[in-house]
């Protein structure tokens, strides 16, 4: 039966601590509390906000309880691939910083400035497919820097706006369970994207499936198949929970 909540301190990465509390005592935090101390850090580096006062909330931050380190990326990692970017791209300031950015105003400007090819959410592909393209999407569950049901909204619209037979003849999306921001995490990450594209495109071969796998000093140790989605890898109930071939991709 859980105990009282007790209260937890969560490491900022300047040295200072914060409390949040947990749901049970002598538990590690739970997910639920490591997303607010995410928010926490966030009001503690006065992150920006948009007007309606919304903060940006990180999910990739520093802690560790009992010794342990329970996340990847240290929040001012994550902090620093946009900085970068709006410092030296939007802005072209070096003396730019995250904490003056205007929300409302600024995001526009960046996808103005480079004509929307980062920020490339056009589901209209309908010229691509009719010149025979083929895309091959893939996004790790566990991506701390792009939320991969971002990936899911836009093949979703890209199946309305081209219809789903078309799509279905030009694109493919594969998440990966555990794989982080393109690649790493715990989940397998490795896998040839570039081999299956041309096996699609020159040979016709479009892909259901793809292995992915997880290598330790030079030897896989774990392989999965990463399903075309909607489809997801389920397990055949014998066999080694490492290995791929013990494993079907079902629609959930």
């Amino acid at each position: 039966m859980p105990r009282h909540p007790g209260p937890r301190s969560l490491g900022l990465p300047d040295g200072k601590t914060i409390t949040v509390e947990t749901r049970e005592e002598g538990k590690p935090p739970t997910k639920t509390d490591l997303h607010l101390a995410a928010y926490t850090q966030s009001l503690y580096y006065n992150v920006p906000a948009n007007a309606a006062g919304t903060r940006f909330l990180f999910s990739a931050f520093a802690v560790t309880y009992g010794g342990t380190r329970l996340s990847s990326l240290d929040i001012l990692d994550a902090i620093g691939v946009y900085d970068a970017h709006f410092k030296f791209v939007v802005f072209a300031d070096s003396q730019w910083s995250y904490k003056r950015l205007d929300f409302d105003a600024d995001i526009g400007r960046a996808d103005r400035l480079d004509n929307n090819t980062i920020n490339a959410t056009d589901p209209d592909l309908r010229p691509f497919i009719g010149h025979g393209g083929k895309l091959l999407l893939y996004h790790g569950w566990n991506d701390v820097i792009i939320a991969p049901r971002n990936t899911i909204t836009y093949y979703d619209q890209v199946r309305r706006k081209v219809g789903a037979t078309q799509a279905d003849k030009s694109v493919r999306l594969f998440m990966a369970p555990g794989m982080a921001h393109c690649d790493g995490g715990e989940g397998p990450s490795e896998f040839d994207a570039l081999a299956t594209l041309e096996r699609w495109v020159e040979h016709g071969m479009a892909p259901d499936t793809i292995t992915a796998s997880s290598s330790n000093a030079g030897k896989v140790v774990r392989s999965r198949p990463l399903c075309a989605y909607p489809k997801r890898a389920k397990y055949v109930g014998t066999g080694s929970t490492d290995e791929a071939k013990n494993f079907r991709c079902v629609t959930p």
